[in-house]
């Protein structure tokens, strides 16, 4: 969902099981050359809690981090990409029909 909606499809994207980072431990080992990590948990207590603590490990470890979440509003980019969808879809039918 975060690659449609930013149409980033350069970036390296691992998904989380949940809030465990071994697979992103496993690909940073396989790609050393990665300085860089952008997390994108969900808005809900878990996502947050998770985002902090893997933030501060990941910047202790050298790595540049930041923070995307969905905007407020939204659980996590899947809910954000739906409705993103809905509403490019109601502004492209406004535009195109006629207003009496």
């Amino acid at each position: 969902s975060y690659m449609d909606i930013h149409r980033d499809f350069e970036s390296n994207m691992i998904a989380l099981g949940m809030v465990a980072d071994a697979p992103l431990e496993t690909f940073l080992k396989e790609h050393p050359q990665i300085s860089s990590i952008r997390f994108c948990l969900d808005n809900d207590k878990a996502g947050r809690e998770a985002t902090e603590k893997l933030m501060e490990k990941y910047y202790e470890l050298g790595y540049e981090v930041a923070d995307s979440p969905p905007p407020k509003g939204c659980k996590d980019y899947n809910e954000w990409l739906v409705k993103a969808r809905k509403e490019k879809q109601c502004n492209l039918y406004s535009k195109n029909r006629e207003i009496p």
